[in-house]
């Protein structure tokens, strides 16, 4: 099912590399939150290894940021090509794991009944007389697996009147459930959900439901052509505030004495099943609730994905997290190898 992943990936990233150029770290002062400082030998890494990772990092020119959270705690910290701490970063695809984090909170909430839902029980008004009857069968699940039968790219929908008709004339391309499509829209979908279901934007309904009780700051996400926030993409934030978001998910998402997230949400992604795919040196690869699930050098993951290296890495059974930025190069095939990179050296130098 997912062994065609790297292709589809690769797709998608092409098309919304227009839209999608990394901030200018001089743009956005979002005063990141301040994790407590951590021993990297409690976390299993001796001055030896800090020192040459720190080297392996500083080589691959193109880092911007990498974060060490073991046991909720800074273990090591860079950060190079004028960023800081405070900086925030485009996250490209990795936009995507946080709207399948928020339809776990609209589902909380009571904003969304339950994810086995039919969409079309909510996009009533939307139905048109030609539609795809297939649009009928399609529920929060095959949307947040990319198992909807929706397209790779986005279709062009600047002659529709609103973005949930824009949305439903999208021509599906198989039938729901029947095989993974790694596909923005899908993304997208889900973030024009939310804003029906709780009458605000997604950007808006992320810094009630999830930033503030974090403490954490999201400084931009940028809209469609209607002005709904962009599920597959656009997202800026800190490294160190979307470390706050993954690590939701380390702890049953319950930090600082708050249950921020259900637990029941949170183990959908920790707990989920592998699958056959892979992507660089992650093996048993699946998708669940928009996070990859998989395992590298045979230890469980889950990760947010960015192109270029936008990475945001949860190893549950470590308690540990892995944050990476990365400047976007001019090819795309740089950009994939930098991906691999970045996946190689979490393997080899700090999942041991």
């Amino acid at each position: 099912m997912m062994k065609k992943v790297l292709s589809l990936i690769c797709i998608v990233f092409v098309l919304i590399l227009a839209c999608s150029g990394t901030t200018d770290p001089k743009g956005t002062d979002s005063h990141a939150y301040d994790w407590p400082d951590g021993d990297a030998a409690v976390a299993g890494l001796t001055t030896t290894d800090i020192s040459q990772l720190n080297q392996a990092v500083r080589n691959l020119n193109y880092v911007d940021g990498f974060l060490i959270i073991h046991q909720g705690k800074m273990v090591w910290e860079y950060y190079a090509n004028k960023y800081d701490a405070n900086w925030a970063h485009h996250w490209h695809s990795g936009t995507k794991s946080i709207v399948g984090t928020l339809i776990g909170l609209a589902i909380d909430k009571g904003f969304i009944a339950s994810s086995d839902k039919k969409i079309m029980d909510y996009l009533t008004e939307y139905r048109y007389t030609s539609m795809d009857a297939r649009w009928e069968d399609i529920t929060f699940d095959h949307l947040l697996d990319m198992k909807a039968g929706l397209p790779a790219s986005f279709t062009s929908a600047e002659s529709e009147e609103n973005a949930f008709t824009a949305f439903l004339k999208t021509p599906l391309t198989g039938n729901p459930g029947d095989s993974f499509i790694y596909s923005g829209l899908s993304a997208h979908g889900l973030s024009l959900l939310i804003s029906l279901q709780s009458q605000r934007i997604a950007a808006s309904f992320a810094r009630t439901y999830l930033c503030n009780p974090l403490d954490i700051k999201l400084p931009a996400w940028a809209g469609d052509q209607f002005g709904y926030s962009m599920g597959s993409t656009a997202l800026e934030m800190t490294p160190r505030d979307m470390a706050r978001i993954a690590y939701c998910y380390l702890q049953d998402g319950f930090v600082d004495g708050q249950q921020i997230i259900s637990s029941t949400w949170t183990r959908r992604v920790t707990e989920s099943d592998f699958g056959e795919g892979s992507l660089h040196s992650i093996t048993d690869l699946s998708y669940k609730d928009l996070w990859w699930i998989g395992k590298l050098n045979g230890v469980r993951i889950f990760t947010a994905l960015g192109y270029a290296g936008q990475l945001v890495m949860g190893i549950p059974s470590l308690d540990l997290l892995i944050v990476t930025t990365a400047t976007v190069p001019q090819l795309e095939s740089d950009a994939e190898e930098q991906v691999g990179e970045l996946i190689e050296l979490i393997g080899n130098r700090i999942i041991k």
